[in-house]
């Protein structure tokens, strides 16, 4: 429902507030990819006030979970300062992270970095 709020269909409007709570649901009981989304939500200011610290903390619950694209984008923060500080080290195990399980751009940003 999430998924279908935030992104709209023809029968279903977007609607970034509804989406956030039914993402909320899924989040707290430990779906990664909703957790991921949040992150998304609250780096980009989607339904919520940009919030890098939130976004941070909502694509570290994913990681852990092992969502590559969290794992990247954590990577990006670290190497950006951007919600945590700026630590090269910490961006280049999110980006290994990430890269151990095939995701390509991960690897690209490992290689860049």
């Amino acid at each position: 429902m999430g998924c279908l709020y935030r992104d709209g269909s023809e029968s279903i409007p977007s609607d970034p507030h509804r989406a956030l709570k039914w993402l909320l649901i899924a989040a707290l009981r430990g779906n990664m990819y909703a957790q991921a989304l949040i992150g998304e939500c609250y780096l980009l200011s989607d339904g919520v006030p940009e919030d890098y610290e939130a976004a941070a903390a909502w694509y570290r619950a994913a990681a852990a979970s092992g969502h590559p694209g969290a794992q990247n984008q954590l990577g990006v923060m670290y190497e950006i300062g951007q919600g945590v500080p700026q630590s090269f080290t910490e961006a280049a195990a999110f980006y290994k992270e990430a890269a151990n399980i095939r995701n390509p751009t991960a690897t690209f940003n490992l290689a860049e970095l």
